[in-house]
Protein backbone atom coordinates (compact mmCIF):
# COMPACT_ATOMS: atom_id res chain seq x y z
CA UNK A 1 0.00 0.00 0.00
CA UNK A 2 0.90 3.85 -0.76
CA UNK A 3 -0.17 6.42 1.14
CA UNK A 4 -0.49 9.22 -1.38
CA UNK A 5 -0.58 13.29 -1.36
CA UNK A 6 -4.16 14.31 -3.40
CA UNK A 7 -2.85 13.42 -6.49
CA UNK A 8 -2.11 9.62 -7.13
CA UNK A 9 0.63 9.20 -10.15
CA UNK A 10 0.79 5.26 -11.17
CA UNK A 11 3.04 4.07 -13.78
CA UNK A 12 1.56 1.11 -15.42
CA UNK A 13 3.56 -0.52 -18.09
CA UNK A 14 0.43 -2.15 -20.74
CA UNK A 15 -0.10 -5.67 -20.42
CA UNK A 16 -2.84 -7.75 -21.53
CA UNK A 17 -4.64 -8.62 -18.36
CA UNK A 18 -7.02 -6.97 -15.83
CA UNK A 19 -5.53 -4.37 -13.79
CA UNK A 20 -6.97 -2.64 -10.25
CA UNK A 21 -6.00 0.58 -8.99
CA UNK A 22 -8.31 0.69 -5.61
CA UNK A 23 -8.55 4.15 -3.80
CA UNK A 24 -10.26 4.37 -0.23
CA UNK A 25 -10.64 6.73 1.95
CA UNK A 26 -11.03 6.68 5.48
CA UNK A 27 -13.18 8.15 7.63
CA UNK A 28 -14.65 10.20 4.85
CA UNK A 29 -18.62 9.59 3.14
CA UNK A 30 -16.72 10.42 -0.05
CA UNK A 31 -16.30 7.06 -2.70
CA UNK A 32 -15.76 8.66 -5.59
CA UNK A 33 -12.47 10.51 -8.11
CA UNK A 34 -12.58 13.84 -9.05
CA UNK A 35 -9.97 13.55 -11.59
CA UNK A 36 -8.60 10.90 -14.13
CA UNK A 37 -5.22 11.82 -15.40
CA UNK A 38 -4.04 10.02 -18.39
CA UNK A 39 -0.05 10.61 -19.36
CA UNK A 40 -0.90 9.73 -23.56
CA UNK A 41 -4.17 8.68 -25.84
CA UNK A 42 -7.79 10.33 -26.11
CA UNK A 43 -10.51 9.36 -22.79
CA UNK A 44 -14.05 9.27 -24.01
CA UNK A 45 -16.09 10.57 -22.66
CA UNK A 46 -14.21 13.36 -20.76
CA UNK A 47 -14.10 12.39 -17.10
CA UNK A 48 -16.70 12.86 -14.71
CA UNK A 49 -16.88 11.54 -11.06
CA UNK A 50 -20.12 10.16 -11.58
CA UNK A 51 -19.72 8.41 -14.96
CA UNK A 52 -18.19 5.42 -14.66
CA UNK A 53 -17.11 3.31 -17.76
CA UNK A 54 -14.81 4.99 -20.27
CA UNK A 55 -12.83 3.98 -23.34
CA UNK A 56 -8.75 5.53 -23.66
CA UNK A 57 -7.81 4.75 -27.13
CA UNK A 58 -3.54 4.88 -26.99
CA UNK A 59 -0.72 5.16 -29.63
CA UNK A 60 -0.13 2.21 -31.41
CA UNK A 61 3.36 2.35 -30.46
CA UNK A 62 2.54 2.85 -26.70
CA UNK A 63 4.44 0.78 -24.11
CA UNK A 64 3.63 2.51 -21.00
CA UNK A 65 0.88 4.14 -19.64
CA UNK A 66 0.62 7.34 -16.41
CA UNK A 67 -2.35 6.98 -14.59
CA UNK A 68 -3.33 10.05 -12.32
CA UNK A 69 -6.40 9.03 -10.31
CA UNK A 70 -7.43 11.86 -7.83
CA UNK A 71 -9.75 10.53 -4.69
CA UNK A 72 -11.64 13.35 -3.36
CA UNK A 73 -9.73 13.50 -0.30
CA UNK A 74 -5.44 13.51 0.84
CA UNK A 75 -6.21 10.47 3.27
CA UNK A 76 -7.01 8.07 0.78
CA UNK A 77 -5.00 4.91 0.22
CA UNK A 78 -4.25 3.74 -2.93
CA UNK A 79 -3.35 0.22 -3.44
CA UNK A 80 -2.61 -1.68 -7.12
CA UNK A 81 -2.39 -4.64 -8.78
CA UNK A 82 -3.46 -7.02 -11.22
CA UNK A 83 -6.68 -9.46 -10.31
CA UNK A 84 -3.87 -12.56 -10.17
CA UNK A 85 -2.01 -11.15 -7.53
CA UNK A 86 -2.30 -9.19 -3.95
CA UNK A 87 -4.53 -6.09 -4.33
CA UNK A 88 -1.91 -4.72 -1.49
CA UNK A 89 1.09 -4.93 -3.11
CA UNK A 90 3.14 -2.27 -4.22
CA UNK A 91 2.25 0.50 -6.26
CA UNK A 92 4.55 0.42 -9.28
CA UNK A 93 3.28 -2.85 -10.66
CA UNK A 94 5.03 -3.87 -14.03
CA UNK A 95 3.14 -6.16 -16.36
CA UNK A 96 5.02 -6.75 -19.97
CA UNK A 97 2.73 -6.40 -23.07
CA UNK A 98 3.56 -7.59 -26.27
CA UNK A 99 3.60 -4.97 -29.41
CA UNK A 100 0.95 -5.45 -31.69
CA UNK A 101 1.94 -7.51 -34.61
CA UNK A 102 2.37 -5.90 -37.49
CA UNK A 103 0.83 -8.42 -39.76
CA UNK A 104 -3.09 -8.37 -38.13
CA UNK A 105 -4.97 -5.55 -37.91
CA UNK A 106 -6.99 -6.63 -34.57
CA UNK A 107 -6.36 -4.51 -31.76
CA UNK A 108 -5.17 -5.21 -28.86
CA UNK A 109 -7.04 -3.93 -25.93
CA UNK A 110 -6.74 -3.85 -21.85
CA UNK A 111 -9.21 -3.57 -19.30
CA UNK A 112 -8.81 -1.27 -16.14
CA UNK A 113 -10.74 -1.04 -13.10
CA UNK A 114 -10.41 1.73 -10.82
CA UNK A 115 -12.06 1.01 -7.62
CA UNK A 116 -12.48 3.73 -4.78
CA UNK A 117 -13.35 2.92 -1.25
CA UNK A 118 -14.88 4.75 2.05
CA UNK A 119 -15.19 3.81 5.16
CA UNK A 120 -17.99 5.93 7.15
CA UNK A 121 -18.89 4.65 11.01
CA UNK A 122 -17.43 1.19 10.18
CA UNK A 123 -19.73 0.96 6.85
CA UNK A 124 -17.74 0.59 3.27
CA UNK A 125 -19.05 2.69 0.90
CA UNK A 126 -18.01 1.76 -2.75
CA UNK A 127 -17.44 3.31 -6.25
CA UNK A 128 -16.10 1.37 -9.91
CA UNK A 129 -14.77 3.33 -12.94
CA UNK A 130 -13.78 0.96 -16.11
CA UNK A 131 -11.37 1.84 -18.51
CA UNK A 132 -11.17 0.33 -21.59
CA UNK A 133 -7.44 0.80 -23.42
CA UNK A 134 -7.37 0.56 -27.28
CA UNK A 135 -4.20 0.38 -29.47
CA UNK A 136 -6.16 2.27 -31.85
CA UNK A 137 -4.02 6.29 -32.06
CA UNK A 138 -1.01 6.69 -34.47
CA UNK A 139 1.93 7.45 -33.50
CA UNK A 140 2.11 11.34 -32.50
CA UNK A 141 4.21 13.88 -34.58
CA UNK A 142 6.17 16.62 -32.63
CA UNK A 143 7.22 20.20 -34.60
CA UNK A 144 6.70 23.92 -34.04
CA UNK A 145 5.47 26.46 -35.49
CA UNK A 146 8.19 28.83 -35.40
CA UNK A 147 8.54 32.84 -35.59
CA UNK A 148 11.79 35.29 -35.90
CA UNK A 149 11.91 39.12 -34.49
CA UNK A 150 15.03 40.93 -33.88
CA UNK A 151 15.93 43.91 -33.71
CA UNK A 152 19.61 45.37 -33.89
CA UNK A 153 21.66 47.65 -31.38
CA UNK A 154 21.50 51.12 -33.43
CA UNK A 155 20.37 54.54 -32.78
CA UNK A 156 20.09 56.70 -29.67
CA UNK A 157 16.70 56.27 -28.50
CA UNK A 158 13.60 53.69 -28.80
CA UNK A 159 12.87 55.23 -31.97
CA UNK A 160 16.38 55.07 -33.50
CA UNK A 161 16.51 51.55 -34.16
CA UNK A 162 15.66 50.08 -37.34
CA UNK A 163 13.22 46.97 -36.91
CA UNK A 164 14.48 43.68 -39.24
CA UNK A 165 12.86 40.26 -39.64
CA UNK A 166 14.58 37.11 -40.23
CA UNK A 167 13.64 36.27 -43.39
CA UNK A 168 14.95 39.73 -44.84
CA UNK A 169 18.73 38.60 -43.94
CA UNK A 170 19.26 35.16 -46.16
CA UNK A 171 22.39 34.53 -43.86
CA UNK A 172 20.95 35.36 -40.62
CA UNK A 173 22.02 34.77 -36.67
CA UNK A 174 19.36 32.56 -36.51
CA UNK A 175 17.35 29.50 -38.96
CA UNK A 176 13.95 27.86 -38.69
CA UNK A 177 12.72 24.80 -40.58
CA UNK A 178 10.27 21.65 -40.18
CA UNK A 179 11.88 18.08 -40.29
CA UNK A 180 10.56 14.80 -41.37
CA UNK A 181 11.55 14.02 -37.97
CA UNK A 182 12.71 17.09 -36.00
CA UNK A 183 11.78 20.88 -35.60
CA UNK A 184 15.14 22.83 -35.21
CA UNK A 185 15.67 25.89 -34.48
CA UNK A 186 19.42 28.07 -33.30
CA UNK A 187 20.81 30.87 -32.72
CA UNK A 188 24.13 32.56 -32.30
CA UNK A 189 25.33 35.87 -31.21
CA UNK A 190 28.60 37.45 -32.00
CA UNK A 191 31.14 38.63 -29.26
CA UNK A 192 31.46 42.76 -30.07
CA UNK A 193 34.79 43.13 -29.12
CA UNK A 194 36.02 41.71 -32.02
CA UNK A 195 34.77 44.61 -34.24
CA UNK A 196 37.55 46.95 -31.74
CA UNK A 197 39.82 44.39 -33.99
CA UNK A 198 38.45 45.33 -37.55
CA UNK A 199 36.28 41.97 -37.51
CA UNK A 200 32.53 41.97 -38.27
CA UNK A 201 31.66 40.12 -35.26
CA UNK A 202 28.61 38.63 -37.18
CA UNK A 203 30.59 37.16 -39.69
CA UNK A 204 31.33 33.70 -37.42
CA UNK A 205 28.41 33.55 -35.92
CA UNK A 206 26.43 33.50 -39.35
CA UNK A 207 28.53 31.17 -40.66
CA UNK A 208 27.77 28.86 -37.71
CA UNK A 209 24.06 28.74 -37.83
CA UNK A 210 24.42 28.10 -41.60
CA UNK A 211 26.89 25.01 -41.09
CA UNK A 212 24.11 23.77 -38.34
CA UNK A 213 21.34 24.39 -39.86
CA UNK A 214 23.00 22.06 -42.94
CA UNK A 215 23.78 19.47 -40.48
CA UNK A 216 20.50 19.60 -38.94
CA UNK A 217 18.27 20.16 -42.08
CA UNK A 218 20.63 18.25 -45.08
CA UNK A 219 21.26 15.40 -43.05
CA UNK A 220 19.56 12.14 -44.26
CA UNK A 221 19.22 11.32 -40.43
CA UNK A 222 19.15 14.39 -38.38
CA UNK A 223 21.72 15.01 -36.39
CA UNK A 224 21.44 15.81 -32.56
CA UNK A 225 22.26 19.53 -31.42
CA UNK A 226 25.09 19.28 -29.66
CA UNK A 227 26.67 17.41 -32.59
CA UNK A 228 25.27 20.11 -35.39
CA UNK A 229 27.64 22.43 -32.80
CA UNK A 230 30.36 20.49 -33.21
CA UNK A 231 30.51 19.84 -36.90
CA UNK A 232 30.03 23.44 -37.39
CA UNK A 233 32.81 24.53 -35.25
CA UNK A 234 35.48 22.46 -37.37
CA UNK A 235 33.85 23.11 -40.99
CA UNK A 236 35.85 24.81 -43.34
CA UNK A 237 33.48 27.72 -43.91
CA UNK A 238 33.41 28.93 -39.43
CA UNK A 239 37.46 28.99 -39.99
CA UNK A 240 37.11 32.98 -40.06
CA UNK A 241 38.08 34.90 -37.34
CA UNK A 242 35.71 35.92 -34.37
CA UNK A 243 33.77 33.77 -31.49
CA UNK A 244 30.01 33.83 -30.74
CA UNK A 245 27.38 32.16 -27.76
CA UNK A 246 24.92 29.44 -29.54
CA UNK A 247 21.71 27.69 -28.80
CA UNK A 248 20.67 25.17 -30.81
CA UNK A 249 17.67 22.71 -29.89
CA UNK A 250 15.02 19.78 -31.62
CA UNK A 251 12.26 18.29 -30.56
CA UNK A 252 12.27 14.46 -30.90
CA UNK A 253 9.22 13.95 -32.74
CA UNK A 254 8.13 10.37 -31.84
CA UNK A 255 9.11 10.96 -28.13
CA UNK A 256 7.98 14.58 -27.78
CA UNK A 257 11.22 15.56 -26.27
CA UNK A 258 12.99 19.04 -26.77
CA UNK A 259 16.65 18.25 -26.97
CA UNK A 260 19.27 21.07 -26.79
CA UNK A 261 22.61 22.43 -26.26
CA UNK A 262 23.45 25.89 -25.06
CA UNK A 263 26.84 27.41 -24.90
CA UNK A 264 27.33 30.53 -23.47
CA UNK A 265 24.78 33.40 -22.39
CA UNK A 266 22.03 32.71 -25.29
CA UNK A 267 19.55 30.74 -24.06
CA UNK A 268 15.80 29.00 -24.19
CA UNK A 269 12.98 28.75 -21.38
CA UNK A 270 9.65 26.32 -22.14
CA UNK A 271 6.40 28.05 -20.83
CA UNK A 272 3.21 25.81 -20.46
CA UNK A 273 0.23 28.33 -19.67
CA UNK A 274 2.34 31.07 -18.59
CA UNK A 275 4.37 29.19 -16.38
CA UNK A 276 8.03 28.21 -16.45
CA UNK A 277 8.52 24.47 -17.32
CA UNK A 278 12.71 24.45 -17.99
CA UNK A 279 15.29 26.73 -18.60
CA UNK A 280 19.39 26.75 -19.89
CA UNK A 281 21.38 28.10 -17.70
CA UNK A 282 24.09 31.17 -19.01
CA UNK A 283 27.95 29.98 -18.93
CA UNK A 284 30.15 32.56 -17.60
CA UNK A 285 34.03 32.21 -17.20
CA UNK A 286 33.12 35.33 -15.02
CA UNK A 287 30.82 38.27 -15.03
CA UNK A 288 29.83 39.42 -18.60
CA UNK A 289 32.46 37.02 -20.24
CA UNK A 290 30.14 34.07 -21.39
CA UNK A 291 31.37 30.81 -22.94
CA UNK A 292 32.23 31.80 -26.67
CA UNK A 293 32.48 29.07 -29.67
CA UNK A 294 35.29 29.88 -32.35
CA UNK A 295 37.67 28.64 -34.79
CA UNK A 296 40.47 26.90 -32.59
CA UNK A 297 43.00 27.58 -35.36
CA UNK A 298 42.74 31.37 -34.99
CA UNK A 299 40.98 31.41 -31.81
CA UNK A 300 42.59 28.17 -29.37
CA UNK A 301 41.56 29.64 -26.21
CA UNK A 302 37.85 29.68 -27.52
CA UNK A 303 35.65 27.26 -25.97
CA UNK A 304 34.66 24.02 -27.85
CA UNK A 305 31.42 22.50 -28.91
CA UNK A 306 31.80 19.62 -26.01
CA UNK A 307 31.68 22.69 -23.42
CA UNK A 308 27.96 22.92 -24.17
CA UNK A 309 25.52 21.98 -21.67
CA UNK A 310 22.81 19.39 -23.11
CA UNK A 311 19.13 19.23 -21.88
CA UNK A 312 16.30 16.84 -22.68
CA UNK A 313 12.92 17.91 -21.57
CA UNK A 314 9.11 16.46 -22.42
CA UNK A 315 7.26 19.01 -24.26
CA UNK A 316 3.67 19.26 -24.78
CA UNK A 317 0.60 20.63 -27.06
CA UNK A 318 0.59 24.04 -26.90
CA UNK A 319 4.22 24.49 -25.03
CA UNK A 320 5.82 27.65 -26.11
CA UNK A 321 9.39 27.87 -26.65
CA UNK A 322 11.63 30.94 -26.47
CA UNK A 323 15.02 31.24 -27.78
CA UNK A 324 17.01 34.05 -27.80
CA UNK A 325 19.67 36.10 -27.15
CA UNK A 326 21.16 37.83 -24.30
CA UNK A 327 19.52 41.00 -25.50
CA UNK A 328 16.57 39.36 -24.02
CA UNK A 329 17.18 37.98 -21.11
CA UNK A 330 19.65 41.10 -19.59
CA UNK A 331 16.62 43.26 -20.31
CA UNK A 332 13.60 41.10 -19.67
CA UNK A 333 12.68 39.02 -16.48
CA UNK A 334 11.87 35.33 -17.13
CA UNK A 335 8.52 36.19 -14.94
CA UNK A 336 7.73 38.46 -17.24
CA UNK A 337 8.49 36.84 -20.68
CA UNK A 338 6.23 34.22 -19.15
CA UNK A 339 3.25 37.20 -18.89
CA UNK A 340 3.76 38.60 -22.32
CA UNK A 341 3.55 35.23 -23.72
CA UNK A 342 0.73 34.43 -22.39
CA UNK A 343 -0.71 37.47 -23.33
CA UNK A 344 0.15 36.62 -26.92
CA UNK A 345 -1.52 33.21 -26.59
CA UNK A 346 -4.64 34.96 -25.52
CA UNK A 347 -4.59 36.76 -27.81
CA UNK A 348 -3.96 34.79 -30.94
CA UNK A 349 -0.97 36.35 -31.58
CA UNK A 350 0.95 33.82 -34.26
CA UNK A 351 4.73 33.00 -33.41
CA UNK A 352 6.18 36.07 -34.93
CA UNK A 353 3.89 38.57 -32.99
CA UNK A 354 4.75 37.12 -29.65
CA UNK A 355 8.58 37.56 -30.67
CA UNK A 356 7.55 40.97 -31.86
CA UNK A 357 6.23 41.55 -28.18
CA UNK A 358 9.48 40.58 -26.54
CA UNK A 359 11.40 42.23 -28.51
CA UNK A 360 10.03 45.61 -28.41
CA UNK A 361 9.68 45.31 -24.09
CA UNK A 362 13.68 44.13 -24.32
CA UNK A 363 14.88 47.45 -26.67
CA UNK A 364 12.30 49.76 -24.41
CA UNK A 365 14.00 48.56 -21.31
CA UNK A 366 17.81 48.43 -22.80
CA UNK A 367 17.22 52.44 -22.82
CA UNK A 368 15.43 53.04 -19.40
CA UNK A 369 17.03 54.41 -17.17
CA UNK A 370 15.57 53.40 -14.08
CA UNK A 371 14.57 50.23 -15.00
CA UNK A 372 15.05 47.37 -12.76
CA UNK A 373 16.34 44.58 -15.48
CA UNK A 374 18.36 41.45 -14.85
CA UNK A 375 21.58 42.89 -16.00
CA UNK A 376 21.10 46.05 -13.43
CA UNK A 377 20.84 43.68 -10.84
CA UNK A 378 23.45 41.10 -12.13
CA UNK A 379 25.33 44.26 -12.00
CA UNK A 380 25.13 45.72 -8.64
CA UNK A 381 25.92 42.74 -7.18
CA UNK A 382 29.13 42.53 -9.31
CA UNK A 383 30.08 46.06 -8.63
CA UNK A 384 28.23 47.26 -5.51
CA UNK A 385 29.59 46.51 -1.76
CA UNK A 386 27.15 44.42 0.17
CA UNK A 387 26.99 46.72 2.59
CA UNK A 388 25.58 49.16 0.23
CA UNK A 389 23.38 46.90 -1.31
CA UNK A 390 21.82 46.00 2.31
CA UNK A 391 21.14 49.62 2.57
CA UNK A 392 19.60 49.90 -0.82
CA UNK A 393 21.98 51.00 -2.76
CA UNK A 394 21.90 49.60 -6.42
CA UNK A 395 22.52 50.13 -10.39
CA UNK A 396 19.27 50.78 -12.66
CA UNK A 397 18.67 50.34 -16.57
CA UNK A 398 19.16 48.41 -19.17
CA UNK A 399 21.77 47.15 -21.58
CA UNK A 400 22.35 48.20 -25.09
CA UNK A 401 22.62 45.10 -26.99
CA UNK A 402 21.30 43.28 -30.31
CA UNK A 403 18.19 41.40 -29.53
CA UNK A 404 16.91 38.11 -31.56
CA UNK A 405 14.24 36.14 -30.57
CA UNK A 406 13.18 32.78 -31.65
CA UNK A 407 9.42 31.69 -30.99
CA UNK A 408 8.29 27.92 -31.11
CA UNK A 409 4.87 26.98 -30.16
CA UNK A 410 4.71 23.14 -30.49
CA UNK A 411 2.00 21.09 -32.17
CA UNK A 412 1.02 17.40 -31.67
CA UNK A 413 -0.10 15.75 -34.74
CA UNK A 414 -0.58 12.15 -35.44
CA UNK A 415 1.41 10.02 -38.77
Amino acid sequence: QLKTSRRVQTIVTLAVGLLVIRAATRNRDAAYLTDLGVSHGVLTPRFSPRRQEYVLEIPEDLMQLTLRPVPKYESAVVSVGSVQDDPSADSNVTIMMSRPSSVTSTRTEKLLRIVVRSQKQQQQHERTYTVRVKRALPLPVGSMDVGVFGRPKQGSGVEGGRYYLGEEDEKGLFFYSFLPQASSIGVADGVGGWKEMGVDPGEYSKSLMEVAANEMIGAQQPVRPEEALKQAQTAEETQVPGTCTATVLDIDQKRMLLRAANLGDSGYIVFRNGKEVCRSQAQLHQFNMPYQLGSLEIEPDSNTAEDADLYTTPVREGDVVVLATDGLFDNVSNMRIGKLVQSGIERNFDPVQIAELLVDEAYRNSFASTANTPWALAMTKEVVPRWKRVLGTGIRGGKRDDITVMVGIVRSDFL
